[in-house]
């Protein structure tokens, strides 16, 4: 063998594949392969074994988009129903195979490569530019000349890091004074500065232009981002100091911010301040920790004594950030100037919300009734007792700058206005709200500010112009009162508005009088029909049924999908900076909330295009969803529809008759139930066992029928009973006798009616290593269809109609045991406050889920052998097959709808989006919600519920109508209010475009041609910037979210009544309601 030439390899070929394609490959094997040599040691003997593919992986959970599938086959009767105890909800799948890109080895695990390749290469690469490099340090890597003494030059921030003598090292860096440089000491470099290496910045020059007359600083002070320099600076003295400026216009042309405007030694680059003020408030990093930042970045080892530049370089930050908002308001353009700013003016404004002097038709108040909700403003209002401000500073010594032109409210008048104001005595009908409990007792000691209190427009979440003010101690109604009626100054007063707090339903009483005594400054003349009150969606759960019915935004006309829970995603964007606003005078908090609000409404702003498409795409496909289980609701329920649609718009026209949305009648009691539960048991003890000679056709089928429900009740008796002690297994083994004695007589009239059955299933009653639960029955419905061809007929025929009568009697059945179970647990979440009550009232709930289990499975049995009969011809069979998921209250939402909204949200992106509010109702449908719910088959046909519960079930069905015609109308406005809103956007920001175009050519004549220049330059940006914002929403709602073409086709009829209901009628009651 050693004399052999080695065989010469082929070119091996690589083939990168995905997991999906190698699963999927019919031509590409996975294959193993064993090798040995003969005896003989001569010849070597290969053998490849084919290796069956592995079975998926299941993906590790990320945030990213998944898929999930629901479970429940419906021809399976094990596993069918498992409810817990308040929960119907299926537990998530495994992820469905999707097609992925191809990977490659290094994408795997890259750090693991990284590390295993490349760390050493990276770290040499590291320590190499410590050094000079291939640079020789005896000369200039420019002008090629010896360097004097050998101690040349480098800089950190330069791209080549050369090394130079000292000459062209100046020349080089005479428009970069800010550069980190180092110098050779003769084993190492060390850290220097240019002003040591002779560097002189000359302001008001152009650079390498010499001043006749100059004025020195020696140590001048800049901040920048890559540290604190000192540096000498000259200013410009000479004869052409006129039109250079002074000492600070000199710094402001170099982008250089002065500290102080007189005499000035220490500025920060225009460039540090606005990466700043990005960090600040993009990543909430306060200015502390970025100035220490900063030190650490120029010394890190302590042995360097760095000038302290904190206080001014608050200064400058507060500065800095005010002209911004100056600037972008476009108030340099304004003949008045600054001094001429109103209240509420630099803010950003929604360009979504209805706006009559900007976005709304001429003719827009004359809009037919079913129309007129588009041009609803919606506010929401809510408290923050984070942003706290303790008793430091004062106004005197902080009163700010521009504080009333943003988004608190005006100072002193506010401040004038609280000091006539007592304790007011808010007295609440509702269940424990803790607003009014604390509103007046809340801890304050040692606070000047308790917390904030906001209102943003609820459909987008833009902060109002001066919509924010302080707390003094909790969230009293005077603060609320002022808030609100200071932000509604900022909008159309002929507008209808919907306002949505937590605690609308005790607010609202005489609000209409209260605001009628605040001050001028912000007095409100509110029409009652006008302005409509609600709770969050989400709130609304902790309050009474009453509040729960009247004030809930499902209900209510005309508000689409409007959650009210848009005030809380501010809170948490803004709760980061609470720590650091808490002990800041009473300016400097001001402007540094209303400057965070600003960015946060500007971000809005930039996301409403994807925010409106995805929102519009939901409502659309939710909308036929409900539109197509209302409809079926409606044919199942027959005559008993149009009185329950007269019935809902005569109380959306008045709101003192009666609530189709509540159930009237009281829940059971455990001892209703009980009675309930004994009364069923005792009627199945009592049943007998019918004599073996008196067994007829229909005797013997329905023998066997309870033969098979003993077996389920055996079943889930011997799946609960899983201790495995003495006491339950002799329970467990007398069921089992008990039921091996039952098959035995069945097996004898089997050899009557059915003798086929027994040469499959043998003489015995129970064979050999089976339990008497798993045993089959042996009915006409387990034959195959030939041998079914050949027993009775009459068998076949009275088991079809005893299957029939099954299904519905257990549907029956279920529904009276999921009605029981929404009602106790009802009376549990009311009733059940100790140990105790608690632990009986869950033993009454697991025996009633219990009920419900055997029910589902004795109907899906029926379901499964009438299909069996019918030879698998499911068309044949007028019951449908039982899902998990369609065994659910009325109450409970879909599982299966809502895990195909939460993929496609996942798929969006929208995991952690809080940015662009990517929230709102349509952002998170993973809890049980009204709008997303449509009601089970189970329900549809549920006209005969037996007598116990008959009465009950009538008034849950009417409630279940009104809930699901609501959430139809509700996703029907939301269709249309999106397609309003996106025409207002567009046209809201090129009406803003105009504004600036009309600022470009109308700049005041008193300036000089390079201040007008600028401003005319800024102008035409910031249009073409609203142009291009406009276009691209356009744009992205043509491609990603075509608008329907039903999207305006709104129900005349189902949205008549809902208009009229808050406006029309309303007004025949008057105007000056309470």
């Amino acid at each position: 063998m050693a004399g052999k030439r080695a065989k010469r390899k082929s070119p091996s070929v690589s083939v990168v594949m995905g997991l999906n394609e190698i699963l999927s490959s019919s031509v590409f094997y996975v294959n193993a392969s064993t090798s040995n040599v003969s005896a003989d040691g001569r010849r070597v003997h290969h053998r490849t074994i084919p290796v069956l593919p592995p079975s998926p992986t299941k993906r590790r959970r990320t945030d990213g988009p998944v898929e999930e599938s629901s479970g429940g086959s419906g021809g399976q009767s094990e596993g069918l129903y498992s409810g817990a105890v308040g929960d119907n909800l299926l537990d998530d799948q495994a992820d469905v195979p999707r097609a992925h890109a191809k990977r490659y080895a290094s994408s795997d695990d890259p750090l693991k490569e990284w590390g295993a390749e490349a760390r050493e290469e990276y770290l040499l690469e590291f320590l190499r530019l410590e050094g000079p490099g291939t640079s020789g340090l005896s000369t200039c890597g420019r002008c090629k000349a010896l360097v004097e003494g050998g101690r040349p030059y480098r800089c950190k921030d330069c791209f080549t890091g050369d090394v130079m003598c000292q000459v062209c090292f100046l020349t080089a860096h005479t428009d970069h004074p800010l550069h980190r440089i180092e110098r050779w000491d003769g084993r190492c470099f060390v850290a220097s500065t240019l002003r040591d290496a002779g560097l002189r910045v000359q302001l008001g020059h152009p650079p390498g232009k010499a001043c006749a007359c100059y004025t020195t600083v020696n140590d001048f002070v800049v901040l920048h981002v890559n540290g604190i320099h000192t540096v000498t600076l000259r200013f410009c003295a000479c004869d052409e100091a006129a039109s250079h400026g002074s000492p600070r216009q000199q710094l402001l042309r170099r982008q250089w911010f002065p500290a102080t405007f007189e005499q000035p030694q220490t500025c920060a680059t225009i460039r540090l301040l606005e990466h700043f003020h990005m960090q600040n408030l993009q990543g909430k990093v306060t200015l502390y920790d970025y100035y220490s930042a900063l030190q650490k970045l120029t010394d890190n080892s302590g042995l360097r004594r760095l000038p302290s530049r904190y206080k001014e370089f608050v200064r400058m930050k507060r500065e800095y950030a005010h002209l911004k908002s100056l600037k972008r308001a476009g108030r340099a353009h304004d003949p008045s100037g600054v001094s001429g700013t109103k209240r509420g003016e630099l803010t950003v404004a929604c360009p979504a919300c209805p706006d009559p002097e900007v976005n709304l038709p001429r003719d827009w108040e004359s809009a037919p009734p079913e129309r007129r909700f588009l041009y609803t403003l919606f506010i929401a209002l809510d408290a923050c007792f984070r942003l706290k401000r303790r008793m430091v500073s004062s106004v005197e010594k902080d009163p700010g700058l521009g504080i009333d032109w943003g988004y608190f409210v005006e100072a002193e008048p506010f401040r004038q206005y609280l000091l006539s104001v007592t304790d007011q005595k808010e007295m609440s009908t509702c269940s424990g709200l803790a607003a009014l409990d604390y509103a007046n007792s809340k801890f304050s000691r040692g606070y000047a500010a308790t917390g904030v209190c906001l209102g943003v427009c609820a459909r987008h979440e833009f902060i109002q112009p001066n919509g924010a003010a302080d707390l003094q101690v909790g969230e009293r109604y005077a603060n609320m009162d002022y808030t609100f009626a200071s932000l509604m100054r900022h909008h159309g007063r002929n507008l209808s508005v919907v306002v949505s707090y937590d605690i609308a339903c005790q607010w609202s009483k005489s609000l209409l009088q209260r605001v009628k005594t605040l001050p001028p400054l912000v007095r409100l003349d509110l029409v009652s029909t006008m302005v409509r009150f609600a709770v969050p969606k989400l709130h609304i759960h902790s309050h009474t049924k009453h509040c729960q019915h009247n004030y809930s935004l499902n209900y209510l006309p005309g508000v689409g999908r409007t959650d009210g829970e848009g005030i809380e995603r501010p809170w948490a964007n803004i709760g980061a900076t609470a720590t650091s606003i808490r002990v800041m005078g009473p300016g400097a908090r001001i402007e540094t909330l209303n400057d965070h609000w600003g960015h946060w409404n500007w971000q809005k702003t930039v996301g409403l295009g994807s925010l409106l498409s995805r929102r519009l795409r939901l409502a659309v496909s939710e909308r036929e969803l409900q539109k197509a289980s209302f409809e079926v609701f409606s044919e199942q329920q027959g005559a008993r529809v149009d009185g329950w649609k007269r019935m809902i718009i005569d109380f959306e026209c008045d709101s003192s008759k009666t609530n189709p949305y509540a159930v009237a009648y009281a829940g059971l009691s455990e001892h209703d139930v009980r009675l309930q539960f004994s009364q069923e048991e005792a009627a199945e003890a009592s049943r007998g066992v019918p004599s073996l000679h008196d067994v007829t056709r229909s005797g013997f089928i329905v023998e066997a029928l309870d033969i098979e429900e003993q077996q389920l009740k055996t079943r889930a008796i011997v799946r609960q009973k899983t201790a495995g002690t003495a006491v339950q297994a002799s329970e467990i083994l007398e069921l089992r006798t008990k039921l091996t004695r039952s098959l035995g007589r069945l097996r004898v009239m089997q050899a009557v009616y059915l003798p086929m059955v027994l040469t499959s299933l043998g003489q015995r009653a129970v064979p050999d290593g089976e339990e008497a639960e798993m045993v089959p029955i042996g009915l006409p419905s387990s034959l195959s269809p030939d041998a079914r061809a050949l027993c009775d007929q009459q068998l076949v025929d009275i088991e079809t109609r005893l299957r029939d009568a099954r299904c519905q009697s257990a549907l029956n059945g279920l529904r009276n045991l999921l009605f029981i179970k929404s009602r106790l647990v009802g009376y549990k979440d009311r009733n059940a406050r100790h140990q105790a009550a608690n632990t009986r009232t869950r033993m009454l709930i697991q025996r009633n889920e219990d009920k419900i289990t055997l029910q589902a499975r004795k109907y899906q049995a029926s379901w499964t052998a009438l299909k069996m009969l019918a030879n698998g011809d499911e068309s044949k069979i007028k019951w449908r097959s039982l899902r998990q998921e369609d065994i659910r209250c009325m109450e409970d939402p879909d599982v299966t709808k809502k895990k195909e909204v939460r993929h496609a949200l996942a798929t969006e992106g929208r995991r952690d989006d809080t940015v662009h509010g990517e929230g709102g109702e349509d952002a998170a449908p993973l809890v049980a919600r009204e709008g997303y719910c449509t009601v089970s088959w189970i329900w549809m046909d549920a006209a005969e519920v037996g007598p116990a519960t008959g009465e009950g079930m009538d008034e849950v069905l009417r409630s279940e109508f009104a809930k699901s015609w609501a959430r139809m109308r509700r996703w029907t406005e939301e269709v249309a209010l999106l397609r309003e809103e996106m025409r207002r956007v567009t046209v809201s920001l090129r009406h803003r475009g105009q504004q600036w175009e009309k600022r470009a050519t109308t700049t005041p004549h008193q300036l000089r041609p390079d201040y007008a220049n600028g401003l005319t330059a800024y102008a035409y940006s910031q249009a073409d910037l609203l142009y291009s914002l406009a276009d691209t929403f356009e744009a992205n709602w043509t491609t990603h979210a075509p608008i329907p073409e039903d999207a305006d086709d709104i129900d005349k009829e189902d949205l008549q009544a809902e208009i009229d209901s808050a406006t029309v009628e309303a007004e025949e009651d008057g105007e000056d309601g309470g």
